[in-house]
């Protein structure tokens, strides 16, 4: 398909997350300059037929991504970005809470079921997920499984050398977090709170898999991409190297706070047969997921799980924190 009529961009507020930029080697210093990107970024994009239209893909390099879904007329809805690899895990889908204008992405609320390291299921865990255009990757049925890749954009990171250095930090008193703990800092509303917003923030720590420094082609900066586990779930993290003095490398141990979003396809030969039809109860049984975690902190085998009760310590921290990005 051609390109006509992709001049204009889509209007999306004032200029924002520009620290995630630079998490992928971009730097921009307004919101005139980067829209001139967008406009040069769609004007090369590809045209890709989805299960429900089409999109322009701007791929600049190995995983970076800019997404700009098309209407009937091939002009770009919204556009958003995303890094994409070969990892995948399953979720479900539940709403969509913060549509962009062509309401082809947004902010959604999903699902997923962690295990802690000793083996103990954390089912059903809310999140929230930026999801580029998955208004055209098929109908989205709440609360059905979904095959999912999470990029998560770094924007505060320690790094513990491996996980000995890491057992000293826990003997000092100074962290209470696990090793391996995940907190969606931007799903719950914190009590007292009146500033929160929903967003796709959340805590994670977890263990370096992979790790490498890239360069952005367009902008020659260059820009880390790690790959983590953290209970059970796979996460690729991306990470601008002025954030700590070396590359992490394999076995080093990451907390951060992270802005993520996913890219979310159904797989018919591997999809749930749990499902839901959207109902309201349903809806509410979910949105009713912070009474339920609190319920089950220090109920694990009767002792306290130092992942859950990390979620309390912080909560009300992190939530302050996440609403003066």
């Amino acid at each position: 398909m051609g390109r006509n009529n992709r001049e204009n961009i889509p209007e999306q507020g004032e200029l924002v997350m520009a620290s995630h930029f630079s998490d992928i080697g971009f730097a921009f210093e307004n919101n005139e300059e980067y829209r001139q990107f967008l406009g040069t970024a769609l004007n090369q994009a590809e045209t890709h037929r989805l299960p429900l239209g089409q999109a322009a893909l701007y791929q600049p390099a190995d995983g970076i991504q800019y997404w700009f879904p098309l209407n009937e007329k091939n002009e770009p809805l919204d556009y958003s970005f995303h890094f994409a690899s070969g990892k995948k895990k399953d979720i479900r889908v539940i709403e969509c809470i913060q549509p962009e204008p062509g309401e082809m992405s947004g902010l959604y609320r999903c699902e997923v079921d962690l295990v802690e390291k000793d083996g103990y299921p954390v089912p059903e865990v809310p999140i929230n997920l930026y999801l580029p255009v998955a208004g055209l990757m098929g109908k989205l049925t709440s609360g059905a499984q979904y095959k999912a890749q999470i990029a998560c954009f770094a924007e505060d990171i320690k790094v513990y050398e491996n996980q000995r250095v890491f057992d000293l930090v826990i003997e000092s008193g100074e962290t209470k977090l696990a090793l391996e703990h995940f907190i969606p800092t931007g799903t719950f509303r914190h009590e007292g709170d009146q500033d929160f917003e929903q967003s796709p923030h959340s805590m994670l720590g977890g263990m370096v898999q992979t790790s490498r420094r890239l360069v952005n082609p367009v902008t020659s900066f260059e820009y880390d991409h790690l790959q983590i586990t953290s209970m059970g779930m796979e996460y690729d993290i991306l990470v601008d190297p002025e954030m700590y003095s070396v590359l992490p490398k394999p076995g080093a141990i990451i907390h951060g706070m992270f802005w993520m979003s996913a890219l979310v396809w159904a797989d018919q030969s591997e999809q749930s047969s749990r499902s839901s039809t959207g109902s309201k109860a349903d809806l509410k049984r979910r949105s009713g997921k912070v009474d339920a975690m609190i319920q089950i902190i220090g109920k694990h085998q009767g002792k306290p799980s130092l992942l859950l009760l990390s979620f309390v310590w912080s909560l009300d921290v992190m939530y302050r924190q996440t609403t003066k990005k």
